[in-house]
């Protein structure tokens, strides 16, 4: 007959490889060297009809979008190679500044800084993206779409053009919450926007991406900076790994 020693030892095991695996797609870049590491990082080439090459310049300090078209779209992303599981609870995090230039001050010209959650980066039928948009002022713009759903954006007003971008996801809830903080200030985040992704593909993992987007914009090279991305689980799963390790350690305890 197993004991109950053994089967605690097999219970503390079992969570703590569990929790370990949930560590995996921790991570962070400061992006402060000469070219983006490959390792992390890819530049997304899916089948969408945009042009994606030549849009990002790495700088000792940052990601820097560019665009050279005075009229239409630009935009481009690079992907977070690991991908966050979708049943345990994690926070992402990316620095956001933008300053662009326009020839007029027509609302119709606007630059995005962007941070975007995804399921299907091919057809982005499933994505979620948090942003800094600047036109005639700044504003911070979740903007969702769900299983092909139509878009929705909801604006925030903020004077600053330097903001941390943050999202939280809720693995029991199955929500992502928005948020956004001062660069002056950034432990102070305002909530933005909270959304249900229950409809998602349930045990798909997610993809993260940050990058840029203009409309009728010049975008000269510094003037959309992203820097310090960061990616940790939350409490909830860091004190799984705790309660698993300290499992192990208290039946060597015993059998010592």
């Amino acid at each position: 007959m197993t004991s109950k020693h053994k089967l605690q030892a097999a219970a503390f095991l079992l969570i703590t490889i569990t929790s370990g695996n949930a560590q995996l797609w921790v991570g962070s870049d400061n992006f402060n060297s000469s070219s983006l590491d490959t390792t992390k990082w890819s530049t997304y080439s899916g089948s969408l009809p945009v042009a994606l090459s030549g849009n990002f310049d790495k700088t000792s300090t940052g990601i820097s979008f560019h665009s050279n078209l005075s009229s239409g779209e630009s935009w481009g992303l690079i992907i977070w190679k690991q991908k966050l599981p979708f049943n345990v609870n994690w926070s992402a995090k990316v620095e956001a500044s933008i300053n662009p230039s326009f020839a007029t001050a027509s609302n119709n010209n606007y630059v995005e800084a962007l941070m975007t959650v995804a399921q299907d980066l091919n057809t982005f039928s499933n994505y979620f993206t948090q942003c800094l948009h600047k036109d005639t002022a700044f504003d911070i713009v979740p903007n969702w779409a769900t299983n092909g759903g139509s878009n929705a954006e909801l604006m925030i007003p903020t004077s600053s053009s330097s903001v941390v971008l943050k999202m939280d996801f809720d693995s029991t809830a199955k929500t992502i919450s928005a948020s956004y903080a001062d660069i002056n200030t950034p432990n102070t985040f305002t909530l933005n926007k909270t959304f249900d992704v229950s409809a998602w593909s349930g045990s798909g993992d997610f993809y993260m991406a940050i990058g840029g987007y203009s409309w009728d914009s010049t975008i000269a090279t510094g003037l959309l900076n992203m820097d310090n991305f960061i990616v940790i689980p939350e409490p909830s799963a860091l004190s799984l790994l705790a309660v698993g390790l300290g499992g192990l350690a208290l039946v060597r305890r015993r059998r010592s």
